[in-house]
């Protein structure tokens, strides 16, 4: 199918579109992707009962927005098949929020139920699907020659590997009790949708001499941004951090004037900066990566902290990475030194008036 298009120039050009057509298979009917030229070849015995088979054009005389809304990009590559009409999906898991997790999270508050047919190439407990096609060792072999992301999607159906990609689960360390001598800071990821779509994050890091990061505390909702912003507040007059990074742009010009004047009206003060957006997620996460890597990140233990490693974990694939983006912002502001940065130095030990500072002598004079 073409579309005629070229009205700005004059000039009659043809763009290649997609069309559709129904193909008969045993008792149902298959909806196919096919381009122009293909559609010229279909044989004579694939008609469809549908008006809607078959190559047509029409000439495009005007475009209206008619406002937004989700779609989804499907395509097929190799063997893989989408079949439409009777409701057959497969496809490859690569993201926690493509076609099949979208619709499993629907059928969860209330859609339409699925029957899931789930065969990942070995078993929980290390046996193969298909062991005559392809046993253990093959398998095995073929796990470490594409990688554990790849391997998790094409293999296992999973987007994203229990022990993690980006981040691996070995890397984090867990405490139960706030170390001392930390110099802490907040972090926020907004969000300006209310009880949908993103998380609002405000999470509370301790740094130590040594470099170390802890998370000490931290709330997170889908609320309005009254809300988030009296929350926020609450953790500021708790931890009294010596500054709170946020990222610039379109959200710090909608929300400053209001969490401005909520700070001034209940007297809760703070130093606030805003860092500038720049690269992708995966690249403004180096430096907590970088850290986490080399075990200098350390997590609650306990619910809220698995729930916090477990989004870590799943990114990138997974369906949320609020908290992947404000632990980003503690490792984009140490890497480059950030001026509102303290140095957080241990304190030195209480001595008593017996204490000498002879170093020269290994005897003690108290025994003297």
């Amino acid at each position: 199918m073409g579309v005629r298009g070229g009205q700005a120039t004059g000039l009659p050009i043809w763009s290649p579109t997609i069309t559709t057509t129904q193909g008969r298979f045993a008792a149902s009917y298959a909806t196919t992707a096919t381009g122009s030229r293909d559609e010229l070849e279909i044989p004579p015995f694939w008609n469809a009962p549908s008006n809607t088979c078959g190559p047509d054009t029409d000439e495009v005389l005007s475009v209206e927005p008619y406002g937004q809304e989700r779609v989804y990009d499907l395509s097929v590559r190799d063997t893989h098949n989408f079949v439409a009409n009777g409701l057959w999906t497969h496809n490859t898991r690569w993201h926690e929020d493509d076609l099949a997790g979208w619709l499993l999270a629907e059928a969860e508050t209330g859609g339409d139920r699925w029957e899931i047919l789930d065969l990942p190439a070995l078993s929980p407990s290390g046996e193969a699907l298909w062991a005559d096609r392809y046993p253990v060792e093959s398998l095995e072999r073929i796990r470490r020659n594409v990688g554990p992301r790849e391997w998790s999607a094409l293999y296992q159906q999973k987007p994203q590997p229990d022990e993690g990609t980006y981040f691996q689960r070995d890397w984090f360390k867990r405490h139960t009790e706030r170390p001392k001598d930390l110099a802490v800071y907040g972090t926020s990821d907004y969000a300006v949708t209310d009880n949908g779509g993103d998380y609002t994050v405000h999470r509370v890091w301790g740094v130590a001499p040594d470099g170390a990061i802890y998370l000490i505390g931290g709330w997170r909702g889908q609320t309005a941004s009254n809300v988030w912003i009296e929350e926020k507040l609450n953790l500021i007059e708790r931890f009294k951090p010596f500054c709170w990074f946020g990222e610039g742009g379109v959200i710090q010009k909608a929300i400053e004037p209001m969490l401005t004047r909520r700070m001034r009206e209940r007297r809760v003060y703070c130093r606030v900066e805003w860092v500038s957006s720049i690269h992708d997620k995966p690249t403004r996460a180096r430096g907590f990566q970088a850290r986490a890597s080399m075990g200098m990140v350390s997590l609650p233990a306990g619910p809220d902290g698995d729930a916090v490693l477990d989004e870590y974990l799943r990114f990138p694939a997974g369906k949320h990475d609020d908290e992947v983006d404000c632990a980003s912002l503690i490792g984009r502001v140490l890497d480059e030194a950030h001026p509102a940065l303290v140095s957080a130095a241990a304190k030195p030990p209480k001595r008593d008036r017996w204490d000498s500072d002879d170093d020269e002598t290994d005897e003690d004079f108290k025994t003297k």
